[in-house]
């Protein structure tokens, strides 16, 4: 039947026809009974869902045909270029070929040639080479003392290293043992020298993070062979890691303190290759000198009292202690970066305040440069950490991927703060426009052209306002693609309820605006908040404080341009271009601000009839009482009739604005 009862199989009818996703589908009878069955406001909605969907799958469809036909075309001029470079190619193999077996024939002529003299060139070879070694041991402590004075301190140990063997080998030998003892004194007292460089503190004042790392490697490489290691390393590794994480806390200060000197970009790059390369090529020096070799026992000396730091006999605790190096560094890093991106402390202006937001690198560098984006630089900063930090790891002290969690993180939260800051602009904006219009109201421009006049020029104000925010934000996640793929469903929403927030933001600063004591009013510090009565107080606006000028005077029009304003963002919210969570609710909200500006309205404009009609009473000298007839009264009355039919007429003009079609407030 019509109605889907009764008949064969009509249980499995009324499934498809309720599901837009069925082969059997019948779109008439869908839309009737939608039409029927649901209410306008769920129709819009169900409306602006399915024309997203067709837009989002269209643009689907068509990314995946350009994808194939570019994959198609990349597939047929590769195909081309190997067919025309295939024969060229054989022709040169054959060549080489040839080449190859030339070598080989004139290799063994000349191998057949030289045979008979090869044992004699091997003997004079052999001859040279110990003349040239004992040339080295004679000439061993100049050589030391040459590379101590060219600041080589690492050469002197690589002489020292490699001829100390065979002098201690051949210690009978007269020459040979004062050559080693000479040596010997030479080497010591570099290792003197060496040991106060590694009690040297790092920074400007002190020494360089490579003459640190060359000095603590060459006292590691001269005490190799003595039985003291152990100790020694144990106590020289603490020491290394404590210079370190002193040296990179202050690299780190001392960039934050520069970072005004660089773009976004290169503050990005610079913390990368200033801090992270030198902190691998730490953890990379400290593995290779401290940390135990495979299959080593633990020797008495690795059992002495180490102060309480700890044992460094085992690869675990070894391992331990690099990572706990490693990581507050890192966070302190993390921390830079974040602070520079995102800046919370200094752009941060909670709810909308009047006051100028303060200066930060960031907004500084946002627009900058004819033909860029508003967003170019924070976005390229964002895509920098991510490509070139995201991939940094420590094997075994910092796992792959934990950098690009958080640089992803990161990104996203600077991201977020650029949604927010755009609609903390526009709440700006709104406050500045608000005190035109109050002075206007002053004015009583609002008297001689109409306060819907008035509110319907600030309404087009704020639309122009919201495009400009929206077509600022559209760039910068479009731009942010490549960095943020996976978040643009989430970055979307955020738009959404950013946008659904300043609507009741707006709301609320309207009804504050017009009263010096409101709940919404942000208080001033120290001072408490007022409670919010009635069903309000558990309210979604309840939780949103604004702050907006106080106003020594309250113009008695101004509640009225309001209200106006707030019809005409009523419209707005029903008709607008994007897409806004909960717009039914929003229009509510909007008609019950619109509704207490009337009454304040009223309220103001009773207040001042009042007044007017007693002025005008005590000014007259004439006994209304013994009058035969009450012409004053009269003219009082027709007065105050007058004015009420003013003000009844003023409500009727904001309650009655609306589109054509639409339905009208209430006298």
């Amino acid at each position: 039947s019509y109605y889907g009862v009764g008949g064969p199989g009509s249980g499995g009818d009324d499934a498809g026809a309720d599901d837009l996703d069925a082969p059997g589908l019948d779109p008439q009878r869908y839309v009737d009974a939608r039409l029927r069955g649901t209410g306008f406001a769920e129709l819009l909605r169900k409306d602006d869902s399915l024309v997203q969907e067709v837009r989002t799958l269209d643009a689907d469809m068509q990314l995946l045909v350009y994808d194939n036909y570019s994959k198609f075309v990349s597939a047929t001029d590769t195909i081309r270029s190997m067919k025309d470079n295939i024969d060229r190619i054989e022709g040169e193999i054959e060549r080489l070929s040839d080449k190859v077996d030339g070598v080989e024939t004139m290799a063994n002529e000349l191998s057949t040639r030289m045979s008979s003299k090869r044992a004699k060139i091997e003997k004079l070879v052999g001859l040279q080479s110990l003349i040239e070694k004992l040339n080295f041991l004679f000439e061993l402590p100049i050589r030391l003392k040459q590379s101590i004075d060219e600041g080589a301190p690492g050469q002197a140990v690589f002489y020292y290293k490699r001829a100390v063997p065979i002098l201690q080998k051949h210690a009978e030998v007269a020459s040979f043992a004062s050559i080693e003892k000479e040596s010997h004194q030479i080497i010591k007292s570099l290792r003197e020298r060496l040991e106060q460089t590694c009690s040297a503190p790092s920074g400007r004042r002190g020494i360089s993070f490579e003459k640190y790392n060359e000095a603590v490697r060459l006292i590691f490489e001269l005490d190799s062979g003595e039985p003291e290691r152990s100790a020694a390393g144990r106590a020289l590794g603490r020491q290394y890691l404590v210079w370190h994480e002193q040296y990179f806390t202050d690299l780190i200060a001392e960039l934050l303190a520069s970072q005004r000197a660089l773009s976004l970009e290169s503050f990005v790059c610079t913390m990368g290759e200033k801090v992270l390369t030198p902190l691998k090529e730490c953890c990379k020096t400290y593995e290779e000198l401290f940390f135990p070799v495979n299959g080593s026992s633990d020797s008495e000396s690795d059992q002495e009292d180490d102060g309480g730091r700890g044992s460094l006999s085992s690869q675990e605790e070894a391992q331990d202690s690099l990572a706990n190096f490693v990581k507050p560094i890192i966070t302190e890093f993390l921390g830079a970066i974040r602070s520079r991106l995102i800046a919370d402390d200094d752009t941060a202006n909670p709810a909308g305040g009047g006051a100028e937001e303060s200066a930060s690198p960031v907004k500084e560098e946002l627009g900058s440069g004819p033909g860029k984006s508003k967003y170019n630089a924070i976005l390229t900063a964002l895509h920098a950490l991510i490509t070139d930090l995201g991939s940094f790891s420590i094997e075994g002290v910092i796992r792959p991927g934990y950098f690009a969690d958080r640089t992803m993180e990161i990104a996203e939260h600077a991201v977020r703060k650029q949604v927010v800051q755009a609609f903390e602009g526009l709440r700006c904006k709104v406050v500045q426009r608000f005190r035109t219009l109050s002075d206007q109201c002053s004015a009583e421009l609002a008297e001689s052209d109409g306060p819907m006049s008035l509110a319907k020029a600030l309404a087009d104000e704020l639309e122009v306002d919201i495009a400009e925010t929206m077509r600022g934000l559209d760039s910068l996640l479009n731009e942010s693609g490549d960095v943020l793929a996976d978040m643009a469903a989430i970055f979307d929403n955020l738009i959404k309820f950013q946008l659904r927030f300043w609507v009741l933001w707006l709301a609320n600063a309207m009804e504050a605006f017009v009263a010096r004591y409101h709940p919404f009013r942000r208080p001033a510090p120290g001072a408490a908040t007022l409670a919010i009565k009635g069903d309000r107080s558990d309210s979604e606006r309840a939780k949103i404080l604004v702050e907006v000028p106080e106003l020594a005077k309250v113009p008695r029009s101004l509640p009225l341009a309001l209200a106006c304003l707030a019809q005409q963002m009523r419209l707005y919210v029903r008709r607008a271009p994007y897409a806004i969570a909960g717009a039914p609710e929003l229009m509510n909200e909007l008609d019950s601000t619109k509704d207490r500006l009337l009454g304040k309205y009223v309220e103001l404009t009773s207040r001042e009839i009042s007044t007017e009609v007693r002025r005008a009473f005590e000014a007259s000298h004439t006994d209304l009482f013994a009058m035969d007839e009450p012409e004053v009264v009269r003219e009082f009355a027709v007065n105050l009739v007058q004015a009420i039919a003013e003000l009844r007429r003023q409500v009727r003009s904001c309650t009655a604005t609306d589109h054509p079609g639409a339905p009208r407030g209430d006298d």
